[in-house]
């Protein structure tokens, strides 16, 4: 019985790198420029101009973003899967099968809560890049 759990720990070291790259793309996207005022010079009047964010950062970011979340996604996979066959089958071995063993919600709900919010990221930021390369396409003519 202890041969089925002795060499095997599943810790998703996946996990680590997304949160990584989730960070390196919070502070790619804080590099973003920020609305200022600039005085017209025909009319006197203040304007509030935002500029468009740097085109290499916003890549790296969606990059960043984008593997981000598919780590999120194997990290979720690994523990929805090993976490519920692991811990029940070790309660339902331990005890002679007279206990049988759960797995709660809130544990896996929380791994698929991170896959969405980092999938919710890099969908949004690609929408950004693409949506500033209309913008340019539309204004140079």
């Amino acid at each position: 019985m202890a041969d089925h759990f002795s060499n095997k720990v599943i810790f998703p070291g996946h996990l680590f790198g997304a949160i990584a790259l989730a960070v390196l793309c919070f502070v790619g996207l804080a590099t973003f420029p920020v609305w200022h005022n600039e005085v017209d010079e025909g009319t006197g009047s203040e304007i509030d101009i935002k500029p468009f964010p740097s085109r290499p950062v916003a890549r790296v970011c969606r990059f960043a973003s984008g593997l981000a979340t598919f780590l999120a996604l194997t990290t979720a996979l690994w523990q929805h899967i090993a976490a519920a066959a692991a811990a029940a089958s070790m309660v339902e071995e331990a005890t002679g099968n007279g206990v049988s063993g759960h797995i709660g919600a809130a544990a896996t709900a929380l791994a698929w809560l991170g896959f969405g919010f980092s999938g919710l990221a890099t969908i949004g930021i690609a929408v950004m890049i693409y949506s500033i390369s209309v913008l340019n396409r539309l204004t140079d003519d």
